[in-house]
């Protein structure tokens, strides 16, 4: 891999530039960034949910009738509370709460990693379409159903022949990857001084569910509303976050990097320390070329420095359905295939180092049934990748 061909190297540059692709190719070749933490992890996660074919079988056919009547009260449920306005206290927007939703019933169901995301959601007052006790209801069904048929619900009922993902099989994977991408980074940076950065925080928690090194400073950034929201909920849960810094910007009108190197500098990041950063959800929601000015700006952070963001394909543009179906306003407005995120790391100089295909992530995060299919939908979805500056 080399930088574009516009770019004019001297003999000093070129060196420099030798050395960090051989350093990228090793880390690819050894299984990507996150090989390590994701070997470690790997039979804990995908231990089977059904060992016994023949009764999976049976638990299959079980799910399709076990789905069509929790779909039948999910509809009523929402008629009802659309009616009454039976809710909670909701400000924060719906992406945010889906995916706390997702985390929180998936580790209830036992193949989960976020028992924070479950604090949040009961204390917080927290709901879909607008209402608590809706989704409580919602939360009882899926894991009533997962507890029959050992089927994800929500999974089956997505429009598979246009959305390639299940909600639950997908956030828990998203979140599992995005887990191993931090511990990777410590490992690689062993005990050095560091900075962890999420950007569109919403409702994630992964900074009060590590055992972080006191030598790491903590980063949230996302809207002034949302971060709002999340310090309200995580009074309320009585989570402990005097250890996080929260950075409001909006990722439609601002550049992370003038905001983080701004707010930031005065707020404790160090640009001389190397810097994770967390992007999920981010880049289907951008312009092909705001993708690639945000993962340009990592060329201003230090050595070491890699940003970890998911990625959808072509099928997610310009659809109204697939806009319905993750609950966003417009339609995505990125999407590429596995050679379009070479050109667009490439473009931005900076280093591939990692890049998980579906079936790959499938099989890593995700418990299988007897015939040695995983658990949920994770069809070509697109794929999750880190991209940093290698030396």
């Amino acid at each position: 891999m080399s930088n574009p061909s516009d770019l004019r190297l001297d003999g000093e540059e070129q060196s420099r530039e030798d050395n960090a692709t051989a350093y990228a190719a090793r880390i690819m070749e050894g299984g990507g960034y996150t090989a390590g933490p994701a070997n470690k992890h790997l039979k804990t996660r995908t231990a089977p949910v059904v060992d016994n074919a023949i009764l999976d079988t049976i638990l299959g056919v079980l799910s399709s009738v076990s789905k069509a009547l929790c779909s039948a009260v999910m509809t009523l449920a929402l008629l009802v509370s659309q009616a009454f306005g039976s809710g909670g206290e909701i400000s924060a927007s719906a992406a945010p709460i889906r995916a706390l939703f997702h985390r929180a019933q998936a580790y209830l169901m036992g193949f989960g990693t976020d028992d924070v995301s479950v604090r949040l959601l009961d204390a917080g007052g927290l709901g879909l379409k607008g209402s608590a006790s809706y989704t409580s209801l919602l939360g009882s069904l899926v894991r009533t159903h997962y507890a029959l048929t050992k089927r994800l619900l929500l999974d089956q009922l997505a429009p598979a022949d246009t959305v390639p993902i299940g909600p639950m099989a997908y956030e828990h994977c998203r979140t599992s990857f995005m887990e191993d991408v931090v511990e990777a980074f410590f490992l690689r940076q062993d005990g050095k001084q560091t900075n962890l950065v999420i950007l569109n925080a919403g409702f994630n928690s992964t900074f009060y569910r590590f055992e972080l090194p006191e030598t790491v400073r903590c980063f949230e950034m996302d809207t002034e509303a949302i971060l709002q929201e999340k310090r309200r909920v995580l009074d309320a849960a009585g989570v402990d976050y005097s250890h996080v810094t929260f950075i409001p910007y909006d990722a439609q009108s601002e550049t992370w990097s003038d905001i983080l190197l701004g707010t930031g500098i005065s707020s404790g990041f160090e640009r001389a320390r190397a810097t994770c950063i967390l992007w999920a959800g981010g880049s289907m929601r951008m312009t092909p070329e705001g993708v690639e000015a945000a993962l340009t700006q990592c060329r201003g952070l230090a050595i070491g420095s890699i940003i970890a963001f998911d990625f959808f394909g072509h099928w997610a543009l310009k659809s109204a359905e697939v806009a319905k179906y993750l609950d966003e306003e417009k339609p995505c407005t990125f999407g590429v295939d596995e050679s379009g995120v070479h050109v667009v790391v490439k473009n931005a100089q900076l280093y591939i180092l990692d890049l998980v295909k579906p079936e790959d992530i499938a099989r890593r995060y995700l418990p299988t049934h007897a015939d040695g299919s995983t658990l949920g939908l994770m069809g070509d979805f697109g794929g999750f990748c880190v991209a940093g500056r290698a030396v």
